[in-house]
C-alpha cells in the first residue's frame, strides 16, 4: 500500500519549489510508493503524481565536488489521470494520445489556449477552462 498526500500549492509562481520540497523526503522509498493529489481532494482525485519516478536514481560518485549531483533525475514522478475518482487507464494519457487529442479535439478552440496561456504566464488557468470533445481538458493544465 502506498502512501498518500493532498498536495497544495500555496504560491502558483513557486510551483517547482513547492514540488521539490514536497517530493524530496521521499526520494530514497520504493519507485511509485508515494502520491501526491495535485488537482481534487484525498476523497476524489483528478490528477495525481507517483514518487519516486522510475528514472530517479542514486548515483555513485568517484569524486565528490562541491557542485556533484548525488542523484539522476531526482524529481522524475509518474501523471496518474483519475476519471469519476478512479484511476484512469494511463493507456488513454500517454504523450502519443495527449498530442493526437490535441490536433484533433483543442487546438482550434480559442477559450482552450487562453487557458492554456493563463498557466503558461502564471501558472493559473483565469479563465474558465471549456469544454472540449476527447481527452478532459483539466488533464492538459
Amino acid at each position: 500500500m502506498s502512501e498518500r498526500y493532498l498536495l497544495k500549492i500555496k504560491e502558483p509562481k513557486n510551483i517547482y519549489h513547492e514540488i521539490a520540497v514536497a517530493l524530496d523526503p521521499h526520494k530514497n522509498k520504493p519507485t511509485g510508493s508515494v502520491e501526491f493529489i495535485v488537482e481534487g481532494t484525498l476523497e476524489r482525485p483528478m490528477i495525481g503524481i507517483k514518487y519516486p519516478g522510475k528514472k530517479l536514481i542514486k548515483r555513485e560518485l568517484k569524486i565528490t565536488r562541491a557542485n556533484s549531483a548525488p542523484w539522476g533525475n531526482l524529481f522524475d514522478f509518474e501523471v496518474v489521470p483519475y476519471v469519476n475518482g478512479k484511476v484512469s487507464g494511463s493507456v488513454n494519457f500517454t504523450f502519443e494520445n495527449i498530442l493526437r487529442d490535441f490536433q484533433e479535439n483543442k487546438r482550434d478552440n480559442e477559450e482552450f489556449w487562453k487557458c492554456i496561456e493563463d498557466v503558461y504566464h502564471s501558472n493559473n488557468p483565469s479563465h474558465k477552462i471549456p469544454r472540449a470533445s476527447g481527452i478532459d481538458p483539466v488533464l492538459f493544465y
